[in-house]
Order: structure tokens, then C-alpha cells, then sequence
């Protein structure tokens, strides 16, 4: 019996450690899900082999976003004149201000003939304006906020938009959701357990051993994610709370009610214990 308590006292205090040691040095996770979530490509792709084609044939190599302004009319009509001119000046305004808002380059309808029939819409409602934005200059979200701002035109309906902005937003919004879930599964839990058990002290310590292996599982996937490249995507935190704090849950249940089980037909606690891990 003794042996027993003093494996459990140690059992406790090593997964303390570990959780400890687990969230002192776990990589940020908003930070990995950014630079390591996405889904890629195989380099073997036509699409892929492109890309570094296109890479190698930079000249400065560095790594851009790409960024498109829309200059609306506000409606089905042409732009007019007027606004024309203001988008000029909008245009004119980012190259002059290029080095101050890290911008590498700015194509737009302005440059040459070609661009222009390929940057304005046929029915003169809309024009495109291509920028790259060196992406030592922040998260793709920082460096939004700050273009905003510049090509906002007087008299006209404008936006930015492109794919790094839409996979930051979506990145963004799984971060968000994965929140909702972990809050949600612990809400759910809590209630299924009060009604199963009718007591608050089996729910908590339920929560508390899922949520211990919670914590140590994403320290895990968060290291060999940061040091090794383990393959990871914004779904990964998701997959994680839904198979540990679900079947998590399910075994403490099936664990609690075998012990009751047992605790009846054994003569004390060891002896119940000993035949709940036997059988479960």
C-alpha cells in the first residue's frame, strides 16, 4: 500500500514537472500556426516548380507579399475623371513614400500601355494596382493596416485584397475558432459529467488530468514543429482538442464507472483500483 502511495506521489509530481516544463517552453503557437500552417503544395507540382522558378529569377530574392488595391467607382458607372485623377494621385503618393512603407514594387495601369488594358475593367469601373510589400516589414495584418490607410481616395470605393491577405484571414479566423472550440468542449464536458456523476469533484478532476495532457500533447507537437518541421497546419490544434478532451473524456467516464463497480465487490480502494485497470 505504501509503495503504491509513493508511486502515485511521484507519478503526480513528474507530470507536474513536465506540464511546467511544457508550458514555460512551448513555442508560440499563433506564431508557428503563421510561418509553419499552411498547406502546401508537393514540390513535385507543376504549380510548386513554377513558383521557384519565378523565386530564382528575382533579382533581390527577397520575400514579398503581394498585395492588390481596388479603386472602385462606387457603382455601375465608369469612373469619372475626377476620381481617375485622385487614384493617380493615390498611386504617385505610394511611390513616392516606397522606402518608409517597405514597398519593393508598384505596378499599376500607369506604367505602360499593356498593364493598362490588363489593370482596367472593360466597363472602366474598376482598376487594379499590383504592390509588393517586403515581408520583413511585420505579419501580413500589420502591414494591411498600415496600406490601408495610403490608398484610401477621395470619392472612391477601395479595398486590398490578394492571397496573402485572404490566408492571414484565414489563419486568423482558425486561431479564433480554435478558441471557441476549446471553450465549448469544456463547457460540454462539465455539464455531461455533473448529470452522469451528479457531483462537481469528478467534472473538475476530469478536466483538470484532459487538460494536463492537453498541454504536455501541444508542448510536444509545438517542439518538434519549431525544431524539426513536423508537418502541421491550422487544423492541427482542432484535431487535438476534438480526439483528447472527446475521448478523453469518454475514457474518464468508463474509468469512474468501473471503479464504483468495483469499489463495491472489493474489500478497499487499492484492490478496486488494481481490477479498474485490469478491466478498462
Amino acid at each position: 500500500m505504501s509503495k503504491l502511495k509513493n508511486w502515485r506521489s511521484l507519478s503526480f509530481l513528474l507530470w507536474i514537472v513536465i506540464t511546467i516544463a511544457m508550458i514555460v517552453t512551448m513555442p508560440n503557437m499563433d506564431k508557428l500556426v503563421k510561418e509553419k500552417g499552411h498547406i502546401t503544395i508537393p514540390n513535385t507540382e507543376q504549380s510548386s516548380i513554377a513558383d521557384k522558378m519565378i523565386k530564382e529569377m528575382d533579382k533581390d530574392g527577397t520575400e514579398k507579399y503581394e498585395i492588390i488595391a481596388v479603386f472602385n467607382s462606387g457603382s455601375k458607372t465608369a469612373l469619372t475623371t475626377e476620381q481617375k485623377e485622385e487614384i493617380i494621385k493615390t498611386i504617385n503618393a505610394l511611390q513616392n513614400e516606397k522606402e518608409q512603407l517597405g514597398i519593393k514594387e508598384v505596378v499599376s495601369h500607369l506604367d505602360n500601355k499593356d498593364l493598362e488594358k490588363q489593370l482596367i475593367s472593360k466597363d472602366n469601373t474598376t482598376i487594379l494596382t499590383q504592390i509588393s510589400v517586403n515581408k520583413k516589414n511585420g505579419e501580413i495584418s500589420k502591414v494591411a493596416n498600415g496600406l490601408h490607410k495610403k490608398v484610401q481616395t477621395k470619392g472612391v470605393k477601395t479595398y486590398l485584397t490578394g492571397s496573402d491577405l485572404i490566408a492571414g484571414d484565414f489563419l486568423t479566423s482558425s486561431q479564433e475558432g480554435v478558441k471557441k472550440t476549446e471553450v465549448i468542449s469544456i463547457i460540454f464536458i462539465l455539464v455531461v459529467l455533473i448529470i452522469v456523476f451528479r457531483s462537481p469533484i469528478v467534472p473538475i478532476v476530469s478536466l483538470l488530468t484532459v487538460g494536463v495532457s492537453y498541454l504536455v500533447s501541444m508542448g510536444i507537437i509545438a517542439h518538434l514543429v519549431d525544431q524539426f518541421n513536423f508537418p502541421f497546419s491550422n487544423f492541427t490544434q482542432v484535431f487535438v482538442v476534438v480526439v483528447l478532451f472527446g475521448v478523453g473524456t469518454d475514457y474518464n467516464i468508463l474509468l469512474y464507472t468501473r471503479f464504483k463497480e468495483e469499489l463495491s465487490k472489493q474489500e478497499n480502494a487499492f484492490l478496486a483500483t488494481k481490477e479498474t485497470f485490469k478491466s478498462a
